[in-house]
């Protein structure tokens, strides 16, 4: 993966695990809603992988509006700033408190 990539594997991953962890779910269960294996999910929540767009769009309708809105905004920032930045893109953008994801 490029490092910009690698960055936002990173960072979804993240939150996934903020928002596994918000629901009260394991890992298996999170995976059984992707429809993907333990193993990749857990890989997702390490930034090791890269999820599929299908996968992803799954895990984005489970956020309610202001997540999906800074998940959005922050990884829309990591574009428009990449190519300055390189993989520290997606660093100290958040325009709410990474928390609340």
């Amino acid at each position: 993966m490029r490092a910009y990539h690698k960055a936002v594997a990173a960072y979804l991953g993240k939150r996934m695990k903020e928002k596994r962890d918000n629901l009260g779910y394991t890992q298996e269960k999170m995976a059984e809603i992707l429809e993907v294996t333990a193993r990749m999910y857990g890989n997702y929540e390490r930034g090791k992988s890269a999820c599929y767009v299908d996968v992803f769009f799954v895990f984005a309708a489970m956020l309610s509006t202001e997540e999906w809105l800074a998940l959005h905004d922050r990884i829309r920032e990591g574009f428009k700033c990449q190519e300055e930045e390189g993989a520290g893109a997606l660093e100290g953008r958040d325009r709410q408190d990474p928390a609340k994801l």
